[in-house]
């Protein structure tokens, strides 16, 4: 028995639209693969059997004239309408689990924010605790007078200008004022700092922190008299700092091996985990960060520079042979080498100056140097041990990677580092307690 499908009507296109609409409406994860799979699935649902699907090759071919559609053209125009529609509604759940994801990223860096923020706190609360149960503040040594100022201070140590800006906007004060007793202040001679006995530095340093944690604690903002007594303390810590490792014979190594609660010295076994504990309580910027290792990289090609101007030099006086003839012209060699090694030696202690300087005075605000000091109480953190670190927390290429670099040659290696010293003579007063970006960028 035929079936007579000449007189069936053709299906216009708003009918297939209106289908697919229908489709759209059945669960999305069962999505009809083919229009005669939609049908099935409709017929079954509704109680009745689904008709039987002729047999192939009994369908008679429907007629095409313009305009009009076979029935497998209409299959094929649903199929696609039907695809479309999954493929729609597939890219707007992806945009909206991206969005999703997007603003559960930024919640979770807030709340990593906070979590940093609570645990330094509680690291200050805790040391202003410990340095609560100390002795007060300190007697200090007696004022003697003196007419030194800082500028002639540098100059005795061969410096040809003051790197440090602050001391470089002081340059002409004979004295520091210290301010860590608060009924009088305290007028040490700049000649003086250096004769301070390692106990009588401690117990100023501890006196600075203490008031340093007491401020931090508070956390009443920026422009509060609290800031800004920090700004003015931290100041003259570090101004004092600056100071004893220029009189000091050892430098600032003693005061870095110094249990300043104790007023002690012991050997320097400090884990790189306390370093970097310090700094991740130091709350850096993007930019901040980027500075410090761009700074890194600087100040080793400089000091590499040094040194392989320094082992030159060296070899030349070792190779260089004194007979009886032109004793004087050889003698004369000999002292312009020893010259120029006198010189190497005091550009390499300037480079360190300028380098603790950036790091310092530029690149960290006074409340992150403060919260550096109290974390790190009793001990005086090592500005080189801090940076590198966080170099290696950062994965950047070690020290001595840097130092034996010769990828760019002495000379660009000192124009590199003329680009601190410059930067060193940009900074204000009104920038002291501020970041100052050592990377000019734009915008």
């Amino acid at each position: 028995m035929s079936i007579d499908f000449s007189n069936l009507p053709e299906l216009p296109l708003d009918d297939l639209t209106y289908a697919v609409d229908l489709f759209d409406g059945f669960d999305h994860s069962t999505e009809p693969t083919s229009i005669s799979a939609a049908h099935d699935f409709g017929q079954a649902s509704s109680g009745h059997q689904a008709p039987l699907e002729p047999l192939e090759g009994s369908i008679p071919e429907v007629s095409t004239s313009a305009g009009r559609l076979t029935t497998s053209d209409n299959r094929q125009h649903l199929n696609k309408l039907a695809q479309k529609r999954f493929r729609e509604r597939q890219r707007v759940r992806a945009s909206t689990l991206e969005a999703q994801l997007d603003q559960i990223s930024t919640q979770l860096r807030e709340l990593q924010d906070v979590q940093t923020r609570l645990q330094t706190r509680n690291i200050l609360l805790e040391k202003l605790v410990e340095l609560n149960k100390q002795a007060g503040p300190p007697s200090g040594p007696s004022v003697l007078p003196d007419n030194a100022t800082v500028t002639d201070l540098y100059r005795s140590r061969g410096f040809k200008a003051v790197p440090d800006p602050l001391l470089a906007m002081t340059r002409n004060v004979s004295a520091l004022s210290l301010t860590v007793r608060r009924d009088v202040a305290q007028l040490i001679p700049v000649q003086d700092v250096g004769k301070l006995s390692l106990r009588e530095f401690a117990k100023i340093y501890t006196a600075y922190t203490h008031q340093m944690a007491a401020c931090l604690a508070e956390d009443s903002g920026d422009s509060s008299p609290a800031m800004r007594r920090l700004q003015q303390l931290t100041d003259e810590c570090w101004t004092l700092i600056v100071i004893i490792g220029l009189t000091h014979v050892s430098g600032v190594k003693d005061l870095q091996d110094c249990n300043m609660g104790e007023g002690v010295a012991c050997p320097d076994a400090k884990q790189p985990e306390f370093y970097c504990a310090i700094m991740a309580t130091m709350q850096h910027s993007d930019p901040q960060i980027q500075d410090l290792l761009y700074l890194r990289q600087l100040f080793y090609g400089k000091l590499g520079q040094l040194a392989r101007e320094r082992t030159a030099l060296l070899s030349h006086m070792t190779c260089y042979k004194i007979d009886e003839s032109h004793v004087s012209d050889k003698v004369t060699q000999l002292t312009q080498w020893s010259e120029q090694l006198r010189e190497n030696a005091a550009e390499e202690h300037q480079s360190y100056k300028q380098f603790s300087s950036a790091f310092y005075r530029g690149i960290h605000t006074s409340k992150q140097l403060a919260v550096a000091q109290v974390c790190g109480f009793p001990w005086l953190p090592a500005v080189n041990k801090m940076l590198e670190a966080e170099a290696v927390r950062r994965g950047e290429p070690p020290m001595r990677t840097l130092l034996e670099d010769t990828t760019l040659d002495d000379l660009e290696n000192a124009a590199n580092w003329a680009e601190v010293a410059t930067y060193l003579t940009t900074i204000t007063v009104q920038d002291l307690n501020l970041y100052v970006p050592l990377i000019q960028r734009q915008g």
